[in-house]
């Protein structure tokens, strides 16, 4: 385990430091609950922000699509 060296030799990282950095990970994860994983979900600038966003412009185009499609030179006679 661990880092290549220059050289190549194998790193000195073993599994009982491995061990320890995610102790040091939880301890920090539960002292600090409200840090989460960084990505906010409910938040308006976050995933559902950014879908409702990208929905209304892609729904905006597809809607300007539609009715431009219902009217002009092609088409159908008799049918709007």
């Amino acid at each position: 385990m661990g880092n290549v060296g220059s050289e190549g030799e194998t790193g000195s990282y073993t599994l009982e430091e491995a061990l320890e950095i995610q102790r040091r990970r939880i301890e920090a994860a539960e002292a600090n609950p409200a840090s989460g994983s960084g990505t906010p979900y409910l938040d308006a600038s976050g995933v559902v922000g950014a879908s409702v966003i990208a929905g209304a412009v892609f729904g905006g185009i597809a809607g300007a699509f539609f009715i431009r499609g219902r009217s002009g030179k092609y088409a159908a006679m008799g049918r709007g």
